[in-house]
C-alpha cells in the first residue's frame, strides 16, 4: 500500500540538485497529479514519518518554479495541520504554513479560536500577513490582535510586527483607537522589561535574585533595559522590548507624516500622548548613550557586539528623527546628545560610518529648528570617508539615500560640487544597483561651475572603475612602481580618483591614462560601467538643452568636439558614445545657431582633421559638416559675414579636393584607403550640400562651388573603382546642385533653411535633416518654388 502512495513522489534521498532538475521538468498536469500524491501521503500513517521530507521538496519545488500552484485539496490539508491539534510535529506544522504563505488567497484564517491551538496562532498570523492584501477578513483579525497586545503578553510577540507592518503597507486599516493603544503597549513594552538577566535554571532560584545585565563598558546596567544590555539569558519581556524598539520607526511614521495637501500640519492630527512619547524618546536617548560610552580596557568588544551597537544606534537616531516631526518641541532638548554623537562618529571614522549618515539625515530634517552647522560633517562625510568606504554597499545605500532625500540640503553646502568626483565613485563601482537613483540625482549635479567637469566625468566612468579596481587589489605605490613612468602615472591615478571636484576640465594626458587602465577594460565591473554612460550621457544632456544658458552651451561644445575622439578603449562604448553625440551636436545648434560664429576656429579645427572622421565617427563628422552647410546664415547670425563663410567654404572645399586626390590615386578595381577612410557617399553628399548652401548665401563663392561640383561629377564619372549605386548617388547629387546653383534665385529659395520654414520658424530645419537633403525633397522645393513664382 505504501509503494503505491508514494509511488509518484521523489525519494527521501533525493538530493537537492535532483529536485531542482525534476521541478524544472514538470508541467501543470504532472504537479497536480504530485500534490495528489503528496495530499495520500499526509493522510496516511507515514506523514510524522516521512511528511516533513515530503513537505521540503515541494517547497523546493514550488521555489524553483513559481508558476505551479498547490491544489486546493492539498491547500485545505496544510491548513488543518498548520492549525488543528494533534497533527504532527512542529516542523511539519512549520512547513505547511510555508507553502501556505507561497500560495495566498487559496487558505485563510478566519479565526483564531478553536480548533485552532493557541501554539499555532503565530503561524496563523504568518499567514494572514502573507496575504493581508486581499484578506477581507483582516479588519475583524485587527480587532483580535490589538486586544492581545494590550492582554496576552505571549502572543503579543507575534501580533505586534503584523500591526506595525499593516500601519506602514496598509495604513487605511490601522484606524485612530488603534493607534493609541498600540502606542500605549509599545510604551509599556519598553520600560516593563527588567534591567535583572532571569534566572537561567532553577538551582538558580535558591541563590537571590537574577544578575544585572552589562553595559557596553562592562559596567552594570541602570534603567530602563535596551537592546545593548549584554547579558546571557532573556526573558518574554526582553524580547517584546526589543520588539518595540525595532518596530518603534515603523510606526512612528504615522505620527510624523500627517500633513494636508498644503504641506501643513492637519488641525485633528493624531499626537502621541506626553507619557507614551517620553517613553519612546527616553528608550532612544538611553541606547544613544550607550553607544557612546568608551569601552573599557578590560572589556574585550567583539566585531559583532560593536556592529550590533552601532546599528542600535543608528535605529535610535531614526526614530528620533520621526518623533521630532510629531513634536518639534523636544529637538532643542536632543541636540546636545545628537551633536555629541555626529561628533563620535566623526572621530571613530569608518566603524561608525552608519552613525555619522544618520546623524547628518537629522540635521538635514530637521536643520531649520536645530540651527546647526553641518559644513563640517558633510565635509567629512563626503570626503575622506566616501573615499575609504564607496565599495561597501551598506555605506553607499546610506550616501545614496541622503543624496536622493536631500538634494537641496546638500546643493546649499556645496556637496555637489565640492566632491562631485566622490559622489560617483558609488556608481562607478556599483554602476548598474544605483543606476535609476543617480538618473534622479543627475539634475541637481549639473551646475554651471560644474556641467564641463561632469561631462568628462561621465565619460570617464569606466575609467574610474579600472583604477578603482586596481588600486582594491594593490597599493598606490606599487601600481606607480610597476608602470613604466612612475611619476606620470602617479599623477593619472590621483587625477581619476580624486575625491574632489572644481577641477573643471580634465588632462591632456587622456590617452596615457587609457594605456595605463587598458589592462582592466575587459573586466565585468569596467563593462557595466561602460553600459550606462550612454543613459547618463542621455539624462546629462537633457537636463543641459533644457536649463543651460548660452554661455554654459558654448563652453561645452568644444568639449564635445574634443572628447568624441578620445575615449576609453571599449569597443561598444565608443559606438554608444559617438551615437549620443552625434544626436545631441544637432540638438545644442539648433537651440544655439550662432555657434557656428563663436565656435568657428574649433569647428574648423576638427573638420580639417581628417582623421576625425575615422574610427566609427562618421555620423558625427556627417553633422558638423551639416550643421556648417545649415546654420552659416546671415539670416540666423548678423555677425555672418562674407569672411565667415569664405572660411567654412575654403574649410569644406578643401575637404572635397582631398577626396578627389585620394579617388585619383586608386588603382583599377581598388578603391584608395585613404579614400574610404574619409569618405563616404552619404558624407559626399552631405558635403556638397554644405558647399551649395553657403553659395546661396554668399555670391563670391558662387562660381567657385559649381567648378568644385562640375569636378566631382567628372572625377566620379571616369573612376572605375566605386560602386556603381555610389557613384550614381553622388552623380545625380551632383548634377542636381549644379543645375539648381545656375538658377541663383531658385537655389536660394530650396536651399536657403530660412525659405524652406515658411512660417519663419528657425528650427524647422533640424526636423527636416533627413529629408531635405534629399534628391526628391529638393525637386518637390523647386515644384513648390517654381508654383509660387507663377503665382506672382
Amino acid at each position: 500500500m505504501a509503494a503505491s502512495i508514494t509511488q509518484e513522489l521523489l525519494p527521501a534521498t533525493a538530493s537537492t540538485a535532483d529536485v531542482v532538475r525534476y521541478a524544472r521538468r514538470l508541467n501543470d498536469r504532472q504537479f497536480t497529479s504530485y500534490c495528489g500524491s503528496c495530499s495520500k501521503l499526509l493522510m496516511s500513517k507515514d506523514r510524522d514519518k516521512a511528511g516533513s521530507n515530503v513537505l521540503r521538496q515541494l517547497l523546493l519545488i514550488t521555489t524553483v518554479s513559481p508558476w505551479l500552484s498547490l491544489t486546493s485539496d492539498l491547500c485545505r490539508l496544510l491548513y488543518s495541520i498548520m492549525t488543528e491539534p494533534q497533527q504532527g510535529p512542529a516542523p511539519l506544522r512549520m512547513l505547511a504554513c510555508h507553502l501556505l504563505q507561497l500560495n495566498p488567497c487559496i487558505s485563510e484564517p478566519k479565526t483564531f479560536s478553536a480548533p485552532m491551538e493557541r501554539c499555532n496562532i503565530p503561524l496563523a498570523i504568518h499567514l494572514l500577513q502573507a496575504q493581508s492584501n486581499s484578506n477581507s477578513l483582516l479588519p475583524s483579525h485587527l480587532t483580535t490582535l490589538v486586544k492581545w497586545l494590550k492582554e496576552d503578553k505571549e502572543l503579543a510577540l507575534s501580533s505586534l510586527p503584523f500591526v506595525v507592518a499593516t500601519n506602514i503597507h496598509l495604513q487605511k486599516y490601522i484606524e485612530p483607537v488603534y493607534v493609541q493603544q498600540v502606542s500605549t503597549a509599545m510604551s509599556r513594552f519598553l520600560g516593563q522589561a527588567s534591567v535583572q538577566q532571569p534566572q537561567a535554571s532553577n538551582k538558580a532560584m535558591f541563590k537571590g535574585s537574577g544578575v544585572a545585565f552589562e553595559e557596553p563598558d562592562g559596567g552594570p546596567s541602570p534603567p530602563p533595559f535596551t537592546p545593548l544590555c549584554m547579558g546571557k539569558a532573556y526573558s518574554r519581556d526582553h524580547i517584546r522590548s526589543v520588539h518595540s524598539f525595532s518596530s518603534l520607526r515603523g510606526w512612528s511614521q504615522r505620527y510624523s507624516h500627517q500633513t494636508t495637501e498644503d504641506g501643513e500640519a492637519p488641525e485633528d492630527r493624531l499626537l502621541l500622548a506626553p507619557v507614551v512619547q517620553d517613553t519612546f524618546v527616553e528608550q532612544c536617548t538611553r541606547v544613544l548613550e550607550q553607544a557612546l560610552v568608551n569601552t573599557s580596557d578590560k572589556v574585550s568588544r567583539r566585531e559583532l557586539d560593536q556592529q550590533v551597537t552601532v546599528a542600535a544606534a543608528v535605529e535610535a537616531v531614526k526614530i528620533l528623527r520621526e518623533l521630532c516631526y510629531n513634536d518639534s518641541s523636544i529637538i532643542p532638548h536632543l541636540l546636545p546628545l545628537l551633536k555629541r554623537a555626529l561628533a563620535n562618529a566623526i572621530k571613530e571614522g569608518p566603524p561608525k560610518a552608519a552613525l555619522h549618515a544618520a546623524c547628518v539625515d537629522f540635521f538635514a530634517h530637521h536643520g531649520r529648528v536645530a540651527v546647526f552647522d553641518s559644513t563640517n560633517a558633510l565635509q567629512t562625510y563626503f570626503g575622506p570617508l566616501l573615499a575609504q568606504l564607496y565599495w561597501q554597499q551598506a555605506f553607499a545605500l546610506s550616501t545614496v539615500e541622503l543624496l536622493v532625500d536631500h538634494l537641496d540640503f546638500l546643493r546649499a553646502h556645496s556637496v555637489m560640487i565640492n566632491f562631485l568626483p566622490n559622489i560617483l565613485k558609488i556608481l562607478a563601482w556599483h554602476p548598474r544597483l544605483f543606476l535609476q537613483e543617480y538618473l534622479e540625482i543627475l539634475p541637481s549635479l549639473i551646475t554651471p561651475p560644474t556641467c564641463v567637469e561632469i561631462f568628462h566625468c561621465l565619460l570617464d566612468l569606466p575609467c574610474m572603475t579600472a583604477a578603482l579596481q586596481l588600486r582594491r587589489v594593490k597599493p598606490l605605490e606599487q601600481l606607480v612602481s610597476e608602470s613604466d613612468h612612475p611619476h606620470i602615472s602617479m599623477a593619472l591615478f590621483n587625477y581619476i580618483t580624486r575625491s574632489e571636484g572644481g577641477l573643471g576640465g580634465t588632462i591632456d594626458r587622456l590617452g596615457e591614462l587609457h594605456e595605463l587602465l587598458s589592462s582592466q577594460r575587459l573586466g565585468l565591473r569596467v563593462q557595466s560601467a561602460a553600459e550606462v554612460v550612454p543613459l547618463l550621457l542621455r539624462g546629462y544632456f537633457d537636463v543641459m538643452l533644457k536649463d543651460a544658458d548660452a554661455e554654459s552651451l558654448k563652453e561645452l561644445v568644444p568639449v564635445v568636439l574634443e572628447r568624441v575622439v578620445v575615449l576609453y578603449d571599449i569597443e561598444q562604448l565608443g559606438t554608444d558614445v559617438q551615437a549620443v553625440l552625434a544626436d545631441v551636436i544637432l540638438h545644442i545648434f539648433k537651440q544655439q545657431p550662432g555657434l557656428v560664429i563663436d565656435l568657428k576656429k574649433e569647428l574648423l579645427d576638427f573638420i580639417n582633421n581628417r582623421s576625425n572622421v575615422s574610427e566609427g565617427r562618421e555620423d558625427f563628422f556627417l553633422h558638423v559638416v551639416w550643421i556648417i552647410g545649415e546654420y552659416t546664415s546671415p539670416e540666423l547670425d548678423e555677425r555672418c559675414d562674407t569672411s565667415v563663410m569664405v572660411l567654412y567654404h575654403e574649410a569644406l572645399e578643401s575637404f572635397s579636393y582631398e577626396v578627389k586626390m585620394t579617388l585619383q590615386t586608386s588603382n583599377a578595381g581598388m578603391v584608395n584607403p585613404a579614400y574610404e577612410a574619409i569618405h563616404t557617399t552619404r558624407l559626399m553628399n552631405v558635403l556638397m550640400m554644405a558647399l551649395a548652401k553657403i553659395a546661396t548665401r554668399c555670391p563670391e563663392v558662387l562660381p567657385r562651388v559649381i567648378l568644385n561640383l562640375s569636378k566631382i561629377m567628372d572625377q566620379h564619372n571616369a573612376s572605375n573603382t566605386l560602386q556603381a549605386a555610389d557613384k550614381a548617388l553622388v552623380l545625380d547629387r551632383a548634377r542636381l546642385l549644379v543645375n539648381t546653383l545656375k538658377q541663383p534665385a531658385v537655389a536660394a529659395a530650396v536651399l536657403n533653411s530660412a525659405s524652406l520654414s515658411q512660417n519663419g520658424d528657425k528650427t524647422t530645419a533640424l526636423s527636416q535633416h533627413v529629408d531635405a537633403a534629399g534628391t526628391l525633397a529638393m525637386l518637390q522645393a523647386i515644384q513648390f518654388a517654381q508654383g509660387r513664382d507663377t503665382k506672382q
